[in-house]
């Protein structure tokens, strides 16, 4: 639990100032049997080169703040909305967009102009 914990705010400090709007979800876990560190970022629609690379260095920024003998499953990936948000087993959102508002304002707008 302590290293799960340990993830999530390494992760978050390193958030700071690169959250985006096209960015919809940071995924993070520990997996003690591979002394894994798994950090997954997923977007929405077409991103520029220079904000993956943002992304890539938040992804070495969090994982230089853990243990390191922990290895470095990571990942930045499109994943347009509404497609679900892939959650291992034991993994833990350390940043998630609010999505579900966004789509009722949207059908309720829609419904209105019927």
């Amino acid at each position: 639990m302590h290293e799960i914990t340990d993830a999530l705010l390494a992760t978050q400090r390193a958030l700071l100032d690169v959250v985006t709007p096209e960015l919809r979800a940071v995924v993070v876990g520990i997996d003690n049997n591979k002394i894994e560190f798994y950090i997954r970022f997923y977007y929405d629609g077409k991103v520029s080169a220079e904000l993956i690379d943002v992304w890539s260095s938040a992804i070495a920024e969090a994982s230089a703040g853990l243990d390191p003998f922990y290895g470095l499953d990571e990942g930045i990936e499109r994943l347009d909305f509404p497609n679900k948000i892939p959650v291992p087993e034991g993994g833990r959102f350390a940043y998630s967009r609010m999505e579900k508002r966004q789509s009722l304002r949207q059908s309720r707008g829609s419904r209105g102009a019927t």
